[in-house]
C-alpha cells in the first residue's frame, strides 16, 4: 500500500511531463518499446500483471521525460528534500519516539516502512549529490546509510574499484585479492543468504522460453518452491530482479537487457549510478519500487543521451529534416 501511493503520484503526475515533450526514437527507444510491447502481451497467459505493467509504464514515461532534462542536478535536490523527511523520522525513529500513525514497525525505516529500500535510495541520492557536487545535501543521505545493507555496501565497493582500475589497475588488483583472501576466512553467509539462494533454485524449474507473464511471480513461484516456509515468508519478489524478469518474461526481457548492456557502455559518471542499481539488484527489488525506479530511469535517460546509438539517430533524423527544407525551398 505505500509503494502503490508513489506509483499512483507518477501515474497522475507524467502524462502531464509528457504533454511538452519532444520524444525522440532511437535504438534504446525502439528496444524498450519492444520490452513493454511484449510484457503487454504476456498478459494474455498473466492475468494478475496489470499492475506491474502500469508501474513499467511509469518509469518508461519516466525515462521519456527525462531524456528532455540537461542533467538531473535540479531533480537530485528535490530527492534529496523529500529524503529529508525521512531522514528527520529515521532520527526520531532510532531514539524510540513513537511514529506508529506514520510508518510500520519495520525498524529505522523512515517513511520507506523497509530499512533495506531506505538504505538503497539513500545510496543512490547520496551518488547523484556526489555527482553534482551538492556536498550540503550530503547529511540527509546519513540516516539511511546508517542503517546501510550488505547490498548498498557491495555497490559502493564495486563502484569504488571501478573507479580505482582507472587510476591504478595493480592497486585494484591487489585489493580485489586481499578482499577475495578475506572473504575465504570470513563467513558472510547468512540464513537470509542461503534462503535467496534457494529461493533462485528453486525458482529456476519455472523458467521457460516465454515466461510466466508479467507480475507472475508471487503467483507462480509457489508451484516451484520447495525450500520457504510459505507459512513464515511469504514471496513476493525474487530478491533478484534480473531473475524475476526472466523468470516472468523469458526472452521478453533481452531487450531490457541489451539496454542496459548499451548504456553501460557509456562513459560518463551517471553510469555509477546504474552500475549501483544493478548491484543491489542482484539481491533485492528496486526495479518494483517507485523511489528507486524513478532514480534509475532518470538515469538510464541521462545515460541513453550520451550514447552513440542516440547521436546518430538525433543525426539522421535532423539530416533528413533539413534536406526535406531545402528541397521544398527550391
Amino acid at each position: 500500500s505505500a509503494s502503490n501511493t508513489s506509483w499512483a503520484v507518477m501515474w497522475l503526475a507524467m502524462p502531464v511531463l509528457l504533454l511538452n515533450c519532444k520524444i525522440e526514437m532511437t535504438l534504446i527507444h525502439v528496444l524498450g518499446l519492444l520490452f513493454l510491447s511484449y510484457a503487454a502481451l504476456s498478459l494474455l497467459w498473466s492475468s494478475h500483471g496489470f499492475l506491474e505493467l502500469m508501474q513499467l509504464l511509469a518509469l518508461a514515461s519516466v525515462f521519456v521525460w527525462g531524456c528532455t532534462l540537461k542533467d538531473l542536478r535540479s531533480v537530485t535536490i528535490g530527492l534529496s528534500l523529500g529524503l529529508a523527511v525521512s531522514s528527520v523520522i529515521a532520527t526520531l525513529q532510532y531514539f524510540q519516539v513513537d511514529l506508529s500513525i506514520l510508518t510500520a514497525d519495520k525498524g529505522i525505516s523512515g517513511l520507506f516502512i523497509n530499512p533495506n529500500i531506505y538504505a538503497e535510495i539513500s545510496g543512490l541520492i547520496l551518488i547523484l549529490l556526489i555527482i553534482h557536487k551538492l556536498w550540503w545535501f550530503i547529511p540527509v543521505t546519513i540516516p539511511g546509510l546508517l542503517v546501510s545493507t550488505r547490498a548498498v555496501m557491495i555497490g559502493f565497493i564495486v563502484i569504488s574499484l571501478i573507479w580505482l582500475w582507472n587510476k591504478s589497475k595493480l592497486i585494484t588488483v591487489s585489493i580485489i585479492g586481499s578482499l577475495i583472501l578475506a572473504a575465504s576466512f570470513i563467513n558472510f553467509a547468512t540464513g537470509s543468504i542461503y534462503e535467496r539462494l534457494n529461493m533462485w533454485n528453486d525458482m529456476s524449474a519455472g523458467f521457460n522460453v516465454f515466461g510466466n507473464g508479467i507480475g507472475s511471480f508471487v503467483y507462480k513461484f509457489p508451484d516451484f518452491n520447495k525450500h520457504l516456509d510459505a507459512t513464515v515468508r511469504f514471496a513476493e519478489y525474487a530478491h533478484n530482479d534480473l531473475l524475476q524478469l526472466i523468470f516472468e518474461l523469458g526472452i521478453g526481457s533481452l531487450p531490457l537487457i541489451l539496454i542496459v548492456a548499451l548504456l553501460l557502455k557509456v562513459n560518463n559518471e551517471y553510469r555509477n549510478a546504474l552500475i549501483f542499481f544493478i548491484v543491489i539488484g542482484f539481491f533485492g527489488f528496486p526495479l518494483h519500487m517507485p523511489a528507486t525506479g524513478f532514480v534509475v530511469a532518470l538515469v538510464a535517460a541521462q545515460l541513453a543521451k550520451s550514447s552513440v546509438g542516440y547521436r546518430i539517430a538525433l543525426n539522421r533524423s535532423r539530416s533528413v529534416l533539413f534536406n526535406r527544407m531545402e528541397t521544398a525551398r527550391y
